[in-house]
């Protein structure tokens, strides 16, 4: 049932509202008045009402082992598949489309990714919701100037912020800044990259971690420690694309 609220939205929908319609059509045509019409109006709307809140907070629902899968299992597809589905219903959805583009790039599917992203980047509700701007940010390919001009507006969000997620923007600001020195690899980025690892909360953030400090050690030519590092991603990255930058890494080691 719950699969079918998520993938026929507007069929469930019009189900659930057919009673409420006939309803009021059987109220206006046995000629009742007063109070007696409009109690059978309201009552109407209000069950019209409760079906659009469920139906519509169903995919939030579903999201959740769908999140669980990509943290705990490092597997975007079910992800992926339920923002598929849910943004064919409603194709003006900011988060699922977020979602969408950061679950496609994470499987290092850019060149789908990319018109996803593009297509958010001008929804009028980007830079007011913080999370979606986040995910965003973080599903736009390394080095691409709006993550800058994301960083910015997050900042400027961050009043309006939970102390949790002003937290966890300044933790991705920070790892970014840490990214942007990885090609020179200086001694001082060591420490915060160990630190990233030590506040890594599910198998998806210990990857990442790993594999930073992975490219690291790998610029540094430290081969020992990039070999470990590199061989947790390969071993738990399951089907993100992270995985095979890993794999070949690890083949420049050999």
């Amino acid at each position: 049932m719950r699969n079918f609220l998520v993938t026929r939205a507007r069929t469930a929908f019009w189900i659930w509202s057919a009673p409420a319609i006939l309803a009021l059509l059987s109220c206006t045509a046995s000629g009742l008045k007063g109070w007696a019409l409009l109690t059978g109006y309201l009552l109407a709307i209000a069950w019209i009402l409760v079906g659009w809140v469920v139906i519509n907070f169903q995919p939030r629902i579903a999201m959740r082992p769908a999140l669980a899968a990509l943290d705990n299992r490092c597997d975007p597809e079910p992800l992926l598949e339920l923002c598929r589905t849910v943004c064919r219903q409603n194709p003006d959805s900011l988060i699922f489309q977020v979602y969408q583009g950061w679950a496609l790039s994470l499987l290092g599917k850019d060149k789908e990714a990319l018109p996803v992203l593009d297509r958010v980047a001008n929804h009028p509700r980007l830079t007011k919701d913080a999370l979606a701007l986040l995910v965003w940010s973080a599903a736009l390919p390394s080095g691409d100037p709006r993550q800058e001009w994301a960083a910015e507006k997050l900042t400027a969000l961050k009043p309006k912020m939970r102390a949790n997620q002003r937290a966890l923007v300044d933790q991705v600001i920070n790892q970014r800044r840490s990214f942007a020195l990885m090609q020179a690899a200086p001694p001082q980025l060591e420490p915060l990259l160990q630190q990233d690892l030590e506040r890594a909360g599910c198998l998806r953030e210990k990857v990442a971690a790993h594999m930073a400090l992975g490219v690291y050690y790998h610029q540094r030519e430290d081969w020992a420690k990039a070999q470990m590092h590199l061989e947790f991603v390969l071993d738990n990255a399951n089907k993100l694309h992270v995985r095979t930058q890993a794999e070949e890494l690890l083949c420049t080691l050999s």
